[in-house]
């Protein structure tokens, strides 16, 4: 399996393989879910062919998440090439937390690849507005905007994809590429010491 650390390149994931993604996500509420991406990395980016899901054996599996080893040493010897991790946050944005951050040398040296989904709280918060409005039981009723006040100013420049097929997603995809702290420059955002971080990506849906 080839390492594909240095320079940060553009990540192409096809709409097909981001709704499996969702898909996976949205079952697997209010839990975290994980998994990992295979595809291909050339000279013009990173292109991710195909999503694996992976239980999450975390022991607090509604804050955490942790790869089955077993379905983990079966994808790395299944001959495809293992390109990132994915995993989600059910109730926050699609931001590194400091345990994301923490466990980076878990599996950094054999990927490169970070991905963090969180449910679209803007359409579920719409779908509510929508519904409340259509009851006469619940009329006048507002859905909360979670997302309000949910800023980081270095990571949300991941949120940026770009979606060829303009299409509204049911879950918002943050992308990162995983680096070595002494490769970036000492502005990049991590832990303290550690010997991995993260770096916003460029995000292209087709």
């Amino acid at each position: 399996m080839a390492a594909l650390h240095g320079q940060q390149k553009p990540l192409t994931i096809p709409r097909s393989v981001e709704q499996e993604m969702s898909r996976h996500m949205h079952l697997s509420l209010p839990q975290e879910a994980c998994g990992v991406v295979l595809g291909e990395s050339a000279a013009g980016g990173i292109r991710i062919s195909r999503f694996q899901p992976i239980r999450n054996v975390a022991p607090d599996p509604l804050h955490h998440f942790a790869l089955d080893q077993t379905e983990w040493i079966r994808c790395i010897f299944s001959g495809s090439i293992i390109v990132g991790i994915f995993h989600t946050h059910p109730h926050t944005l699609p931001i590194p937390s400091y345990e994301d951050l923490q466990a980076l040398p878990d599996f950094a040296g054999m990927v490169q690849v970070y991905l963090i989904g969180s449910p679209n709280l803007e359409i579920n918060s719409a779908d509510s507005r929508i519904n409340a409005e259509s009851s006469d039981s619940t009329l006048g009723m507002k859905s909360p905007d979670f997302t309000l006040g949910m800023k980081s100013p270095d990571f949300t420049l991941g949120m940026k994809s770009l979606d060829t097929n303009n299409s509204i997603s049911c879950m918002l995809l943050n992308a990162y590429q995983i680096a070595k702290t002494d490769e970036q420059q000492p502005h990049s955002v991590s832990p303290e010491n550690p010997s991995y971080h993260l770096i916003p990506m460029q995000l292209r849906v087709t």
